[in-house]
C-alpha cells in the first residue's frame, strides 16, 4: 500500500511564496498581486494554465477575472455550469474568503492523486492567505478613508444639491476601497443620477 502525502518542505515553500507576495504589495504599494498569486499557485501545482472567475451577485453568474494565457475561455460562467468542469486533467477550487467568491480552474494536471492532495493544500492555504490579506488591506485603508471623510465633511457643509452629495460620497468610498459597489437606503425620493444605486425605504 502506497500512502501519498505532500511534503512539509514543498508546502512550506508554497506558503512562503504566498506571503512574500503580500509583503511585496505592502512595501511597494504598486504590485499587481492577483497575477502574482495565481502564478504562485500554478507553479506549485505544475499546471499549464489557470482561469479564475469571480461571482457577481446581481447577475447570479461568474465573470472571467483572470486567465494565465491567451487561450479562448468563456467570459461568463453561469452558476449551474461550473460543477461539470472537473475531469482528470482539469480541477476546480472554490475560494470563499473574499467579498466575491472565486472559482479557480486548474488546467492540464498530470498526476491525479498527488494533484488532488496539492489542491487541498492550495484550498486551505489560499483561503487563510486571503483572509489575512483582506484584514491588512482594510487596516491600511482606514486612516486614509477617515481623512477623506473629514475633508468631505468640510466640502459638503451647507450643500443643498443632493445629487452632488451622493456622488462625492460614492467617489470617496470607491477610491479608497476598490471593487466595492455602493448602495444607499433613503427615506424619501431624491433627484439622483441613474448610475448611483438608491433604494427607498418603506
Amino acid at each position: 500500500m502506497i500512502i501519498l502525502h505532500v511534503s512539509k518542505q514543498s508546502r512550506g515553500k508554497f506558503i512562503e511564496k504566498l506571503y512574500r507576495n503580500m509583503s511585496d504589495f505592502i512595501e511597494n504599494k504598486n504590485l499587481n498581486w492577483i497575477p502574482s498569486l495565481f502564478d504562485t499557485i500554478g507553479m506549485y501545482l505544475n499546471c499549464s494554465s489557470i482561469t479564475v472567475y469571480e461571482w457577481q451577485e446581481e447577475e447570479s453568474c461568474y465573470y472571467l477575472h483572470y486567465h494565465s494565457n491567451n487561450d479562448k475561455v468563456p467570459h461568463v460562467l453561469m452558476s449551474s455550469h461550473f460543477e461539470v468542469i472537473d475531469d482528470k486533467s482539469t480541477k476546480m477550487i472554490k475560494i470563499d474568503s473574499l467579498t466575491n467568491p472565486w472559482i479557480i480552474i486548474i488546467h492540464d494536471m498530470t498526476n491525479s492523486n498527488m494533484d488532488r492532495l496539492k489542491i487541498e493544500v492550495v484550498n486551505i492555504e489560499v483561503n487563510k492567505y486571503l483572509t489575512t490579506f483582506s484584514s491588512i488591506l482594510n487596516s491600511m485603508h482606514m486612516p486614509l478613508f477617515n481623512n477623506r471623510l473629514l475633508e468631505l465633511n468640510n466640502e459638503l457643509s451647507g450643500s443643498i444639491h443632493t445629487s452632488f452629495v451622493f456622488q462625492k460620497i460614492t467617489d470617496v468610498i470607491q477610491s479608497t476601497f476598490h471593487n466595492i459597489k455602493v448602495s444607499y437606503m433613503v427615506t424619501q425620493d431624491f433627484t439622483i443620477p441613474d448610475h448611483i444605486n438608491v433604494k427607498i425605504m418603506e
